[in-house]
């Protein structure tokens, strides 16, 4: 008689929970009299049977109203032989058939032990990102721009970059607290501003790659992909310091979201330019006023007054 542990994933009650067996045969259903029950409206009374073979179990689909899909083969059978890790789907449940001696993943590390992770974590060299953060952007937009400014202006523009920098920390240093109950502010402020001090060289080598090939287009796919590369790594890494979520759904959240920022910012490019734009673009538009006080003239007056209109004046010699 083998052990077997089944992972039960309630899809439809946002639920997970586990069962031990040792059993040679379990039955699996909604009824009462299984040794599984789960309740899930779609699966039948008596859904499916696990019986221990030789290197794992065999599945058998009870004649149930839903069927029973197997995730290994991608498809619904009505029998199947799984071994350690397999999955079945029955209803909106899915269940994972796992031995005792399954492997699993190595735990992660509460305390950072990359040295480069660790040194962004302390003070000195978090506010040392931000420090250059400031300096790196007031003087690359003192360089971008013709106008002698006064340095007043140039340092407001900076420290309008710090802020939204320090926003975007605090906010991830608050899910941290609210999952990890550990903030970890300075981390994500000096990655955050890492980040911002990377998108600088970024942004040049696109402006090169456009002027060289002559193509703005050739310079905004580049840009969008150095970006969104970019964006992704901080998004994992905000993920990974913040919450306890698994490394492939990181990665899968962030480019998510990575891909629906773009597809947004690429619409509304779309959406505004001129060919598409019914409505043309106008450098002024003349609105009537709302009231206006005039003195009462009858239509003699105004016709009079009207005339001049068409009058021409004699030319100046």
């Amino acid at each position: 008689m083998g052990k077997i542990i089944i992972e039960v994933f309630h899809t439809h009650r946002n639920r997970h929970d586990h069962k031990v067996f040792e059993a040679d045969k379990i039955s699996v259903g909604r009824g009462y009299q299984n040794d599984l029950i789960i309740p899930d409206p779609h699966v039948s009374a008596e859904h499916i049977q696990i019986q221990a073979s030789g290197y794992g179990w065999v599945v058998e689909d009870l004649d149930s109203e839903n069927g029973m899909f197997v995730k290994k083969y991608g498809k619904v059978l009505k029998k199947a032989y799984l071994e350690s890790g397999d999955e079945v789907v029955i209803g909106k449940t899915r269940l994972r058939l796992v031995s005792p001696l399954h492997p699993v993943e190595p735990a992660e590390r509460l305390i950072i032990t990359n040295r480069f992770f660790k040194k962004l974590s302390q003070p000195v060299y978090a506010w040392g990102m931000v420090f250059m953060l400031f300096l790196l952007y007031a003087l690359d937009y003192h360089l971008g721009t013709s106008e002698n400014l006064a340095v007043e202006k140039i340092a407001v523009t900076a420290v309008g970059v710090v802020v939204g920098v320090m926003v975007w920390a605090g906010l991830w240093a608050f899910v941290g607290r609210l999952i990890k109950h550990k903030a970890q502010f300075l981390f994500q402020l000096a990655i955050t501003a890492m980040y911002f001090i990377l998108l600088l060289p970024l942004d040049t080598i696109s402006n090169y790659l456009g002027y060289y090939t002559s193509s703005a287009v050739v310079g905004g796919i580049c840009l969008a992909a150095l970006f969104g590369t970019l964006f992704s790594i901080l998004l994992i890494l905000n993920l990974k310091i913040a919450t306890n979520i698994s490394r492939r759904k990181r990665i899968m959240v962030s480019n998510l979201i990575t891909g629906v920022i773009f597809a947004i910012i690429t619409l509304s490019y779309f959406a505004n330019k001129s060919e598409f734009n019914p409505n043309p673009v106008f450098y002024s538009v003349l609105k009537p006023p709302f009231i206006k006080i005039s003195p009462r003239r009858d239509v003699d007056q105004f016709l009079k007054d009207g005339q001049k209109v068409f009058e021409i004046k004699p030319a100046k010699k």
